[in-house]
């Protein structure tokens, strides 16, 4: 195989200017010279599909049936469901590979919404290790920029998550404390990490992150941000994740919010660390 204009891959016979088109047409023109069948439609049809009439749609739609239904799987709870559908090809594609082939796509909501779940966090240990799951769960994009918002009151347990998710990416645990004067602290281990707090922000937050330069640490390899929800949901970069720390009692109650699938991903590292959420 070689390349052709705009990285497009070209088969041995396209680059050589033999086209697909021209050596099926050939075959095709061998085939009736012979005396066999050269319809194309068999080919377009793997061992035991039929088509769907039009009539035959109308009314498995007249019966109740909406349409489109019978091409989807329920998703996780809360989630679109999964959909699935025949990947489709161009005649000539069909022609020359015979090929059937299936695609499932998981669709991720395109606005943020709460992910499926929640984690009890008895003590600060499980807190930290909630952290670290997701940390672990950040070493697959190596090259990613990944911005995690931490929200809850104080006292809640959002600098031990940020120890768990420093230490598992080679942060002693203890180098992580709230940078709530300094605003913005930066930890060097398999990854550059900055802890950003906007605890002392006051009426014009927006103001001043931007005074304070803070904008620029956003999509610096990995930014922790705690105290997010001085500033409104659309501040932030859409492509995060939210974490949402509580507690009462009884403990600590971890939630995540997200839209995209690395924050997925991340969320569920933290649910799998202890199996099933409550």
């Amino acid at each position: 195989m070689g390349l052709g204009g705009h990285g497009q891959l070209l088969t041995k016979g396209q680059a050589q200017g033999k086209s697909p088109a021209k050596k099926l047409n050939r075959a095709l023109t061998l085939k009736a010279e012979k005396g066999h069948n050269t319809d194309l439609s068999a080919l377009l049809r793997p061992s035991g599909w039929t088509s769907r009439s039009k009539s035959r749609r109308k009314t498995k739609r007249n019966n109740g049936e909406p349409k489109g239904a019978g091409n989807s799987q329920p998703g996780p709870q809360g989630w679109p469901p999964i959909k699935s559908g025949i990947v489709h090809q161009s005649l000539l594609g069909l022609a020359l590979t015979n090929a059937w082939a299936c695609l499932t796509v998981t669709i991720i909501p395109q606005n943020i919404q709460y992910f499926p779940g929640e984690i009890y966090l008895p003590d600060p240990e499980a807190t930290r290790t909630a952290g670290a799951a997701i940390g672990q769960a950040m070493r697959q994009w190596p090259d990613s920029k990944q911005v995690v918002t931490l929200q809850g009151p104080l006292g809640a347990g959002k600098t031990t998550l940020c120890q768990g998710l420093a230490e598992a990416l080679g942060v002693t645990f203890d180098q992580v404390v709230s940078p709530t004067f300094t605003l913005v602290n930066v930890y060097k281990g398999l990854r550059t990490i900055y802890h950003l707090d906007l605890y002392r922000f006051g009426d014009q937050p927006a103001e001043e992150f931007y005074g304070a330069g803070l904008d620029e640490y956003l999509w610096q390899d990995i930014c922790l941000v705690e105290w997010a929800d001085r500033l409104t949901d659309d501040f932030w970069p859409k492509e995060r994740l939210d974490l949402e720390v509580d507690y009462n009692d009884a403990g600590r109650w971890l939630r995540a919010r997200g839209s995209t699938e690395p924050a997925w991903t991340l969320w569920q590292a933290a649910v799998n660390a202890f199996g099933n959420p409550e």
